[in-house]
């Protein structure tokens, strides 16, 4: 967290987005403006910083819950809330580390409350409102975090989608999601473009980080260019493995255990991935 608190203070000390000399180009700069905010206004105490997540923390599963409420799953949604946010590993995190996962969790978790609300809005009022705060929380999401790109590819997907749907129902949709689309879609371009026109690498040659994301894809492993680039075989491993540890995470929040066994064969990690894959499958059918 070291190197956000810098790219804040280079913000506010000299007006430059940038670490030790060097244009930042693998971060987007939404935490840094953040915590410069903070800084100017709260101070620059480590403290501060820290409160701040557990701010954000606290307001993203005000938001997931008023998502899950909104779909009609209040007790659902107050179980899951009570249930993750009473996890000591997630205090932990929360409480110790200053880094960019829980503003994005909030900024995420907003635009996607306000796209459903938006979606059921009547009037024509409420609905240009709600457009536009979703259109801001969504760039916010990206800039706070590079995968809030992934919420830029759902929503194109959905509005795709909706192209099956009534006539009166996709256009209202294209009317009201197009221009949060096309806002964060320009956002990310113009992020990406001064970036690569900004990058400074002290060997170019060498794949992997601190090279951007979709370059240290290419790779068998970021943090390790030595591997070589990856090939197609490598794919189907790359998921299984980030399937197993992600499961294996969100079977440590709900436990309350230092340790699981991260093998498919425990009945806790592949029972975890069924009832995923199980609610997904029925959000899409049902």
């Amino acid at each position: 967290d070291v190197t956000y608190f810098e790219l804040a203070r280079s913000l506010v000390e000299r007006g430059f987005y940038g670490f030790n000399s060097k244009p930042e180009t693998l971060l987007p700069p939404g935490l840094p403006v953040i915590l410069a905010a903070i800084c100017v206004t709260l101070g620059s105490a480590y403290m501060v910083f820290v409160r701040a997540m557990a701010v954000f923390a606290t307001l993203g599963f005000i938001a997931s819950y008023e998502l899950l409420a909104s779909m009609g799953e209040q007790w659902v949604g107050a179980v899951i809330c009570l249930l993750l946010e009473s996890s000591p590993i997630f205090f932990a995190f929360t409480t110790r580390m200053v880094m960019s996962d829980m503003p994005y969790f909030f900024a995420s978790m907003a635009a996607l409350t306000l796209a459903v609300r938006l979606d059921s809005a009547k009037e024509s009022r409420a609905r240009a409102v709600l457009s536009l705060a979703f259109g801001v929380y969504l760039v916010a999401s990206f800039l706070i975090r590079s995968s809030g790109i992934a919420l830029l590819a759902g929503l194109f997907v959905w509005l795709a989608v909706s192209a099956f749907a009534k006539r009166e129902t996709c256009l209202r949709r294209l009317k009201w999601f197009a221009p949060p689309l096309i806002g964060g879609l320009a956002v990310a371009l113009l992020w990406m473009v001064w970036a690569d026109r900004h990058e400074v690498l002290q060997w170019p040659m060498v794949g992997g980080y601190p090279q951007p994301y979709f370059k240290q894809l290419e790779m068998k492993n970021g943090n390790e260019p030595e591997l070589g680039k990856a090939s197609l075989g490598d794919i189907p491993v790359r998921i299984e493995r980030n399937l197993n540890d992600h499961a294996t995470v969100l079977v440590k929040l709900i436990t309350r255990k230092d340790y699981i066994n991260p093998t498919w064969v425990s009945p806790l990690v592949l029972g975890s991935v069924f009832l995923i894959v199980l609610g997904l499958a029925s959000s899409i059918w049902l």
